[in-house]
């Protein structure tokens, strides 16, 4: 035969401590929800800013190479015009810097490269920037 449960104490009200339990343990749903909806913004607004510090780092390293490449365009155009056209040693010399840069970006060298090889700052930008 199966045993009775114990009759409650006198003067217990068991309806008003199951409800007292229920809205407590509501509350610590909704309060777990709610903490739960914040970390998850808070992980998400992570991501978001570790990307857009990634793609900065990259485009930083873009901007980098193309300015390597327009140095030493200048430096070859600046070459030419001391020399009105004259071919000489000093013209090969200047355009080896542009034909170098262009040489590089067109062997698909990365931005960061080529920046780092011309301008000596886009890995230290890309590292201090975080690299993806």
């Amino acid at each position: 035969a199966m045993a009775e449960a114990p009759a409650p104490p006198p003067g217990t009200d068991l309806e008003a401590d199951a409800a007292r339990v229920t809205a407590f343990a509501q509350e610590c749903w909704r309060l777990w929800r709610q903490k739960h909806a914040a970390l998850s913004a808070s992980e998400q607004l992570y991501a978001s800013l570790l990307t857009d510090s990634r793609r900065i780092a990259r485009l930083t390293a873009e901007v980098r190479a193309v300015e390597a490449l327009l140095r030493a365009e200048q430096e070859e155009e600046e070459a030419a015009a001391r020399h009105s056209g004259a071919c000489g040693p000093g013209d090969a010399a200047a355009g080896a810097g542009a034909d170098s840069a262009r040489r590089l970006w067109l062997q698909g060298l990365s931005p960061p490269e080529i920046g780092a090889t011309f301008g000596g700052t886009a890995a230290s930008d890309q590292a201090t920037m975080g690299a993806p």
